[in-house]
């Protein structure tokens, strides 16, 4: 799906896609916003002749899962950064940016919130668009960042849900999810680091397609993008800690479980021994031959197993 935004003189206005429309209207140094959803190879390559863009960038904007970067290009900045959506998990999404002196290209595998929210304000479009190519790319970045925020914030209750787990009935599940939330949020958080010190350069690097005055804007969203590294490193502490807690949990299960046994086990000894006196082959043992001499034993075994579980119990053994 291509959308395509041109900046007249009664404002912005969404126009067919078609690569000679395209090309004029660049001939002409109109303003343009080219969003592409999915793109295809066909469709790639025809901008890339239109705007010159080099085979590298072609690529990385087919690619999935490129390492964010910034390159600057003799006619374009090119950038890729990710933001976050919620599906089942909290997943990431790569974001394509192509600046250039009169349009941006922005690429990406779906449709996006903010951006199509920023399709249908045209008033909006239009400001954006007047003051310049790189103050939309200001706009549609710092939507992302600020999107983080409630998007991760929905890891709070998979973490609640978790430390709930772990006060209750802690099992296998539990750890299976504390171990696979981990790995999501290692990952996030590997692509975070990245992308703040890519984000550091827009706000601090001097950049001829990035005026002085938009990379102004880009330094606040350089200091938002701290909030949303804070909240992973929360995440993580949380998980760290949750981690430990179900470990401990289990240990002291453990612990109970073999307090148990040694009870049972230290029970059964005393019986052993007397059953074991019993069971040998003498001719004459005491009781023996007493009609009541069985019951006897059982009785007195049963009186030291009495004996035995009060005295555990005076001394809090269980």
């Amino acid at each position: 799906m291509i959308d395509l935004f041109s900046l007249g003189a009664e404002g912005v206005q969404k126009e067919h896609f078609s690569p000679g429309r395209v090309k004029a209207l660049a001939l002409k140094g109109v303003h343009l916003w080219i969003d592409l959803t999915g793109p295809s190879h066909e469709i790639v390559s025809e901008l890339q002749g239109i705007f010159g863009l080099h085979p590298v960038t072609a690529e990385d904007i087919l690619s999935l899962n490129t390492r964010t970067k910034i390159e600057d290009f003799k006619s374009y900045l090119f950038v890729i950064l990710y933001g976050v959506y919620k599906e089942k998990n909290v997943m990431l999404r790569e974001l394509d940016f192509v600046l250039g002196k009169d349009f941006l290209i922005t690429s990406h595998r779906k449709k996006i919130g903010g951006f199509e929210r920023l399709k249908g304000e045209k008033e909006e479009l239009t400001r954006l668009l007047r003051r310049g190519p790189d103050f939309l790319m200001h706009h549609l970045v710092d939507e992302e960042v600020d999107n983080f925020i409630p998007v991760l914030e929905l890891l709070d209750d998979v973490i609640d849900k978790i430390e709930n787990s772990l006060t209750t009935k802690p099992d296998g599940t539990v750890l299976e999810k504390i171990l696979d939330l981990k790995k999501r949020i290692n990952k996030i958080k590997k692509k975070l680091i990245a992308q703040q010190e890519k984000i550091s350069f827009l706000a601090k690097n001097k950049y001829p397609l990035i005026s002085a005055e938009c990379q102004t804007y880009f330094r606040d969203v350089y200091d938002h993008f701290f909030t949303v590294t804070d909240m992973i490193e929360d995440y993580k502490d949380a998980l760290a800690s949750s981690f430990d807690a179900y470990m401990s949990s289990m240990s002291n299960r453990m612990n109970e479980i073999m307090k148990v046994l040694s009870i049972m086990a230290t029970i059964m000894l005393p019986l052993s021994v007397i059953s074991g006196i019993y069971g040998m082959n003498f001719s004459y043992l005491p009781g023996a031959g007493h009609p009541l001499g069985f019951w006897a034993v059982i009785l007195g075994m049963l009186l030291l197993i009495a004996v035995m579980v009060s005295y555990f119990k005076r001394h809090r053994w269980f």
